[in-house]
């Protein structure tokens, strides 16, 4: 869970059993295995958390229950859960945060009341399961007959477990912990004493998984449990970059990164090579799109144009499907036989599109068939994911400044995973137009850009056989990968 998380939630721990029964774990078997909620199993199709205040804003400003603007409401609502946090930072739920919020925005109770409902149906709206955590659930559940979740959060209990059953989380007999309903917290390490007191077992028999390295896996630690890391969750390096600029871009950014986070999640990678084409798919590709098609609408409404024409290529297809998606009020028309003129994007998106483009072509090489079909479901998932709602308001702002943003750290300090799949993905195409990559000629020796290569010394050789023997103990070895958590 991350720091912006830190507030507890307002009711008892929901129970799928009494603590009697729970506490039948025997010492020595498996360990309970305990689970994070937030950025963990559930994530938001909008990042960073506090982006979920922005459409919270706008929807209580349609509703008529705030007078002033969605963003001033979204600072408003940050700074009343800091204020309640700091009058009690681990008894804090939703109710003394808007407590503190209607005294600022000068609400009723009854609208107080009514927004914390607001609340609490958006974060519905905007919750979405990460995939890869769910067989995790479904092994911890084998081992040890249920699943612990454990959460600071302000949010109800009954709200969170509801979330978790709707996306398939939560089976009868699994249990959640709400840190403030017992005036505790993850961060302390109290709220894992009080689960394995609850739960009738040592604080070394609990296994916790979380996507926060101090809040998760080193606090449990320092509770005597274990802790494992699961970090999928976590915004990327190029998302971060996207939602840092939420407040200029009006909130689209958020969405953005929040649509590239989901695409990166919901399609899974099987060797380090997906994972790198997805990586960039998601957060470079699939914003670079976004950002034409942007620019392009905004020259449409100043040249009063009757259409938006697209071009007859896979790019140009693709922001047709994008344009479908977030449903402008224009006619929409594929120009046969044209190409994407990318003359006019700035000089670090047009030589990103060049390199990226032919992952979005259909049918080619065999050999990249199976790379084309990953960049194109990631793609095709970050348009799914991209709130049409998020888009509308804010179409005609610029998105240069983030876009630039993950353009220039893809091409100036890719890794070595994306260097070797982008340029070989690209090479492998005849047709596709010559790039020139800084990092290429780096890369094919086999390390990342802007590293000198070396000499493969017997030091280095000896390095990757302990390495290649300790996966291949592992693999053979249900002990070890249980003790290492893989």
């Amino acid at each position: 869970m991350t720091t912006t998380e830190r507030g507890p939630a307002s009711q008892p721990e929901a129970r799928g059993r009494s603590a009697a029964a729970a506490g039948a774990h025997r010492h020595g078997a498996d360990p309970l295995a305990t689970f994070d909620v937030f950025e963990t199993v559930l994530v938001r199709s909008v990042s960073p958390a506090q982006a979920v205040f922005d459409v919270l804003g706008a929807r209580a400003a349609e509703a008529g229950l705030i007078t002033c603007s969605p963003q001033a409401f979204s600072r408003a609502r940050v700074r009343a859960e800091q204020r309640a946090l700091a009058s009690d930072p681990e008894g804090t739920g939703l109710a003394e945060i808007h407590a503190e919020l209607g005294a600022t925005l000068g609400l009723t109770t009854v609208a107080q009341e009514r927004l914390a409902e607001l609340e609490m149906a958006t974060e519905a709206d905007l919750l979405h399961p990460v995939p890869a955590v769910l067989p995790r659930l479904r092994e911890a559940r084998k081992a040890a007959g249920r699943v612990v979740f454990v959460s600071d959060m302000y949010l109800p209990a009954e709200f969170i477990t509801e979330q978790l059953r709707r996306h398939g989380a939560w089976h009868e007999g699994d249990v959640l912990y709400v840190s403030h309903a017992h005036r505790t917290s993850k961060r302390s390490g109290t709220l894992f004493a009080t689960v394995a007191a609850s739960e009738g077992v040592r604080p070394r028999d609990l296994r916790h998984h979380g996507n926060d390295d101090d809040a998760d896996v080193r606090a449990a630690r320092r509770a005597g449990a274990q802790g494992v890391l699961l970090p999928d969750g976590n915004p990327g390096r190029f998302e971060v970059l996207l939602q840092r600029h939420r407040e200029t871009t009006d909130g689209l950014s958020a969405a953005m990164a929040g649509a590239s986070r989901l695409a990166r999640l919901d399609v899974r990678a099987w060797t380090s090579r997906e994972r790198a084409l997805i990586e960039v798919a998601a957060g470079v590709l699939a914003p670079v799109l976004t950002s034409h098609l942007a620019s392009e609408l905004r020259n449409a409404r100043a040249t009063q144009a009757a259409e938006l024409t697209f071009t007859d290529d896979a790019p140009g297809r693709t922001l047709m499907r994008l344009a479908v998606r977030l449903g402008p009020d224009l006619p929409l028309r594929i120009e046969p036989g044209t190409r994407l003129d990318d003359a006019a994007m700035p000089r670090g998106r047009r030589r990103v599109l060049e390199l990226c483009a032919p992952g979005l072509a259909e049918g080619g090489p065999r050999d990249t068939a199976r790379d084309r079909e990953v960049v194109r479901r990631t793609v095709d998932a970050y348009l799914t994911h991209l709130d049409p709602a998020a888009w509308s308001p804010t179409a005609h702002l610029d998105l240069s400044a983030p876009v630039d943003e993950v353009t220039n750290l893809f091409w100036a300090v890719p890794t070595r995973e994306e260097v070797h799949a982008w340029t070989q993905l690209r090479e492998a195409d005849p047709e596709a137009p010559s790039v020139r990559w800084p990092a290429a000629e780096v890369a094919r020796g086999g390390l990342a850009a802007g590293v000198a290569r070396r000499p493969r010394t017997a030091v280095h050789l000896l390095a990757d056989r302990a390495r290649q023997h300790l996966r291949t103990t592992v693999a053979g070895s249900p002990r070890l990968r249980w003790w290492l958590g893989v």
